[in-house]
């Protein structure tokens, strides 16, 4: 998922700029950790009014702020010629993808179930096991494990069948009414998908046949992956580049503009969490409950995250062919003269934060128990942001670096 893979270059206003895609990584990251956190109801109130809802941000509006990230980073892998077209290029992608999930994912597992989930290594669990083992888990096993592992699986078998979209779709989607109808087609069958699963039984499931699965993420991908032939369409760059030349208008207003859909997806989401879904209501069920949040926050967040990407990743030229510089590497140096580029660290490091947290969570939540939900709450965030950062720091240089280098060489060795 977008939590694991390196972003793509991303336009900034300078060489001190912030990394678009690595900060909104980040905070995605942030707004999972809060929704497992369980923030109380009623809390925060001003001038008599109740802004908890601020607080209610869904993770499964972040998750699939991951997967549109995912979905234009894997497209853009292969329209920028990194990847090509043939057998061996292909085993290329799959490699470094796994090399990129696998080494912390499976030593996660293997952590995880020896000392925490000792039970998953019982016989009888071991077909669960090999659903983990095999990207196959799709959150409603009965095997209590790292339930946000799903994404994981998720992610896999969407990098299994990108090379094939993109072989399917780079030839045909090269004019703007082409990339719209293909978008619309895509939005289409997932909303037909998704009608069937709610006037069904299956939609006593959710988890397993609406959350979880490939297909009813596929217009999440999908949205991301069109986004690469949207920034190379010819009618797309003439009329922003137009718009740029004349009016001077971008340097100054690209980020402001960026950051409104996303923004808007996020107030919108967590005011209806609050008041129409009543989620952390003691007494109310949990998981979805109304059509909104089951048709429309899927295809809002794809839509918002994907016009995000599209703004912070367009490059026109702003004279005579000079290009909007690109965000110098992370540093120290580069962190004390842009404060805010320490997001980009824990985008780095979410990808470890995402995988530790749950456990850490289920761990120290029955030791940071008070008496008022606040305060409970409160503590439970910090320990495990603080406790997920430390491990996932660890993990970062003991298992995802070395995995790195690795790949890096076998790469330079195989051109020289």
């Amino acid at each position: 998922m977008a939590l694991k893979d390196s972003a793509g270059a991303s336009q900034h206003t300078g060489s001190h700029g912030l990394d678009a895609l690595l900060s909104l990584r980040a905070i995605g990251c942030l707004m999972v950790l809060v929704a497992h956190c369980q923030p109380p109801r009623e809390f925060f109130w001003v001038l008599g009014y109740d802004f908890s809802w601020l607080f209610f941000a869904g993770g499964g509006i972040a998750v699939r702020m991951f997967f549109v990230l995912s979905g234009y980073l894997m497209g853009k892998a292969f329209y920028t010629g990194r990847y090509l077209l043939n057998y061996r290029s292909i085993l290329e992608f799959y490699r470094n993808r796994l090399l990129r999930i696998a080494p912390l994912y499976y030593f996660a597992i293997f952590f995880l179930a020896i000392f925490v989930y000792s039970q998953s290594l019982a016989i009888e669990n071991w077909g669960y096991l090999l659903r983990l083992l095999t990207f196959t888990y799709n959150h409603s096993l009965p095997l209590l494990f790292n339930a946000p592992l799903w994404t994981l699986s998720t992610e896999v078998q969407f990098y299994l069948v990108v090379p094939f979209i993109f072989a399917l779709l780079q030839p045909r989607l090269r004019r703007l009414h082409e990339i719209t109808i293909a978008a619309i087609a895509v939005v289409v069958f997932v909303s037909i998908y998704r009608w069937v699963i709610w006037i069904t039984p299956l939609k006593m499931n959710l988890i397993a046949y609406w959350y979880t699965p490939l297909i009813a993420n596929l217009d999440v991908f999908l949205l991301g992956f069109l986004v690469n032939p949207l920034l190379r369409c010819d009618r797309v760059r003439l009329g922003w580049e137009s718009w740029t030349l004349k009016r001077n208008f971008w340097k100054s207003w690209q980020s402001p503009i960026a950051i409104a859909p996303i923004a808007l997806l996020y107030l919108w989401t967590s005011f209806h969490i609050y008041y129409g879904e009543l989620r952390n209501l003691p007494g109310h069920p949990g998981g979805i409950q109304t059509a909104i949040a089951f048709f429309l926050f899927p295809l809002m967040t794809a839509i918002a995250t994907a016009i995000f990407i599209a703004i912070v990743e367009f490059d026109p030229p702003t004279k005579a062919g000079d290009r909007l510089p690109k965000s110098s590497q992370l540093s120290v140096q580069t962190c004390l003269n842009n404060p805010l580029r320490i997001i980009e660290v824990f985008g780095h490091l979410s990808y470890g934060i995402y995988v530790w947290h749950w456990p850490i969570l289920g761990q120290i939540a029955p030791i940071f128990t008070a008496d008022l939900p606040l305060e409970s709450f409160t503590r439970k965030l910090i320990a495990t942001f603080l406790l997920s950062t430390v491990v996932a720091i660890v993990t970062f240089y003991l298992v995802e670096r070395p995995a790195a280098r690795w790949k890096r060489y076998r790469w330079r060795s195989r051109q020289s």
